[in-house]
């Protein structure tokens, strides 16, 4: 009797190697292997950047690059419109006196920078979110926000005037040869990670399906605070004079209710809470409703947005503009709005048949100490009276 169980002791502290969940790789590697690679977070386990590979280096040096230098185009853009427009112009009796509209404002390049500058922050947090905590899907949305950002300077350049034509030129050759090196690299990123999803959750096809599924969700709904944000600054071309008082009202509620839904979102595919999802599926709908109403309205407002509209600069002399791809903008942002919204819904059912697979047990969501210890706090503040 005293051998066997001696010899069960000895079998219980002898380490596994491999890929079971028990391999004890402090006895193998001095600290864990999963520690060396990514350190745990509020935000969940992010990546040690002492661990990337060459090319990952690459891509951040490349990225880095790409960015810092589309952000000097844009403050180049912004120091233009600053210095050339005022806000004066010209009624029908040649009287000079206060534009309707707020300066520069008013005109789309000025608009298509700004929506170039949010984007350029959506593509700097893809590239930092889906490198540290390896969120394959992210890389992915990089390589389309670089793939728009080459479309708008390409766009640019082709405008109509004759201002700044070497630097056109010369960012229309940065981002033809940059653009494409990110856009590939991204796409190599996108298909090498996946050690820290290995080492968190092992070989199990069905776990790693599950997240997989529900990255992508979350990756959905960034995508959608991103379309949100570009159609509220899109909307409000012109100083709002295509929208009425209710739209006015509206937009920076959705803003806010955007924010709120994706927090909901999160909640309910992280921490596996299977009765949200039915309030998920009813909470997007709004979404729908306003994508749908936009795509109406632009396409019954056409003629307003394709009219020439004049401004003037500082020494008064008449720029036109025109809100064509701004309304162009608006209808292919919304309809992407759509698709979606329709695959959030979706990805939220497939997500929910996962739920209870142990997939929360593996990966520690975001905030969860935070959420305990303040449902500790409020279990609390709840102690019963005694009964008499």
């Amino acid at each position: 009797g005293g051998h066997s169980g001696s010899s069960m002791a000895s079998e219980q502290e002898t380490p596994l190697v491999g890929n079971s969940p028990s391999t004890d790789y402090n006895t193998l590697f001095g600290e864990r292997e999963e520690e060396k690679f990514a350190r745990n977070t509020v935000f969940g386990k992010v990546r040690n950047i002492k661990r990337f590979s060459w090319v990952e280096w690459i891509f951040v040096v490349v990225a880095s690059f790409s960015m810092l230098a589309i952000l000097g185009v844009l403050i180049e853009r912004f120091v233009y419109f600053k210095n050339e427009f005022v806000n004066l112009t010209l009624n029908e009796s040649g009287v000079v006196e206060l534009a309707k509209c707020n300066e520069w404002i008013c005109t789309t390049d000025f608009l298509l920078t700004v929506v170039l500058l949010l984007n350029l922050l959506f593509c700097a947090f893809y590239c930092c979110d889906g490198l540290l905590r390896e969120r394959q899907f992210e890389m992915i949305g990089y390589a389309v926000a670089a793939g728009l950002i080459i479309i708008y300077i390409i766009a640019n350049y082709g405008a109509k005037g004759e201002e700044g034509q070497v630097i056109r030129l010369v960012r229309l050759v940065l981002t033809c040869v940059f653009g494409p090196v990110n856009i590939v690299l991204a796409v190599i990123i996108w298909w090498r990670i996946g050690f820290l999803l290995f080492n968190t959750i092992g070989s199990n096809e069905e776990l790693n399906r599950a997240y997989k599924i529900r990255s992508f969700f979350l990756t959905l709904q960034e995508f959608n605070i991103q379309v949100i944000v570009n159609i509220v600054v899109l909307a409000w071309v012109g100083d709002g004079i295509f929208l009425h008082i209710g739209e006015k009202i509206i937009l920076p509620i959705l803003l806010v209710y955007v924010i709120i839904i994706t927090v909901l979102g999160i909640i309910t595919v992280n921490f596996e809470f299977p009765n949200l999802t039915y309030v998920y599926y009813f909470v997007v709908l709004p979404f729908f409703g306003y994508y749908v109403y936009k795509i109406v309205d632009v396409g019954m407002r056409w003629d307003d947005y394709s009219a020439n509209y004049v401004e003037h600069t500082r020494s008064l002399t008449p720029t036109s503009t025109s809100y064509t791809y701004v309304g162009a903008a608006l209808i292919v942002v919304s309809c992407l709005g759509l698709l979606t919204c329709f695959l959030m819904e979706i990805f939220m059912f497939v997500s929910r048949r996962y739920f209870g697979l142990g997939l929360r047990d593996k990966i520690t969501p975001p905030f969860q100490d935070v959420c305990l210890k303040c449902a500790a706090w409020g279990a609390k503040k709840r102690v019963p009276e005694p009964l008499s």
